[in-house]
């Protein structure tokens, strides 16, 4: 099956009490979630009382808390499961810049492949997406917390239909 949508979305703000930590959300993050569940259900769903399709999406996410939190507020409205994908991590410790390229190239790969569904939504890092971005589109891209870009398939490479860096005050 072929991707029609693919949109990315940098992690809601975190909470930064102590950043050596895998921590979650902050409530500010939080309430980004809950704004951006709302928004994609508007904008995608069937109907605006119900919850986007579950057949028709499909959710990836760093193994980081706040990238998963970032997603919770699907799980729960739709059921959607929220799939963890190491290779959506940030840039590693001592992990270079070209393999990092080719880790964030190789995940694009590998999820367009495989995906289940017609449209994903992915979650990760600020390091992570401008690059998965330049390799899908050529464009430069950097995102707020709480941003996302959605992207569409044109001949042979992808196209950015939308950039939101804010959804919320």
């Amino acid at each position: 099956m072929q991707l029609e949508r693919l949109i990315l979305i940098r992690h809601a703000h975190r909470e930064v009490s102590d950043r050596s930590q895998d921590n979650g959300l902050s409530s500010k993050g939080k309430q980004q979630a809950r704004l951006l569940h709302r928004f994609f259900n508007r904008r995608f769903s069937p109907s605006h009382s119900q919850d986007l399709v579950k057949a028709d999406w499909v959710l990836y996410s760093s193994p980081k808390l706040r990238c998963v939190q970032t997603l919770e507020p699907w799980q729960e409205g739709s059921g959607l499961k929220v799939e963890v994908k190491e290779e959506l991590d940030e840039q590693r410790p001592g992990e270079v810049g070209e393999d990092f390229i080719e880790r964030v190239r190789d995940a694009l790969n590998f999820l367009a492949a495989m995906s289940p569904s017609k449209n994903v939504i992915l979650c990760s890092h600020g390091d992570w997406l401008p690059v998965a971005a330049h390799i899908l589109t050529g464009c430069s891209v950097e995102l707020k917390k709480g941003a996302w870009l959605e992207l569409e398939p044109a001949l042979d490479q992808w196209r950015l239909r939308w950039l939101v860096q804010k959804l919320y005050d």
